[in-house]
């Protein structure tokens, strides 16, 4: 009986994918989804001032949302988007928004303290 089954485990063999093929398929997926976020890896580059704008503004959404819900603390500090992340924003407890005024990409941001951004082209 031992002998039957040895012989029928020899005799039936498991298709499996190779080394190679696993290989192969991980590095087209990866080209695949590399291309796929081609935009993303281009953020640093010049922007339209209302993208930037917009950008800032869904930031500066989502940290108010969580300020003035349950706050972890009393306040956080939010970076603009790139180019412009060396100014930072601070949103106190309550959702409470320092008021600020930056100058980036030949651009003037004004934020309030509502959170509200605006722009103007600087001359």
């Amino acid at each position: 009986m031992i002998f039957k089954v040895n012989q029928l485990n020899r005799n039936d063999k498991v298709d499996a994918f190779s080394l190679i093929e696993v290989l192969i398929s991980l590095s087209i997926f990866s080209v695949l989804m590399l291309l796929l976020n081609w935009s993303n890896l281009f953020d640093r580059l010049a922007k339209q001032p209302n993208e930037i704008a917009n950008q800032l503004q869904s930031k500066i959404i989502g940290g108010l949302i969580s300020q003035t819900k349950v706050p972890n603390a009393p306040f956080i500090i939010i970076n603009a988007p790139p180019p412009c992340e060396d100014y930072e924003l601070t949103i106190f407890a309550g959702g409470i928004v320092n008021e600020t005024k930056f100058s980036c990409k030949q651009s003037i941001y004004f934020i309030n303290k509502s959170g509200q951004v605006s722009y103007e082209i600087a001359q």
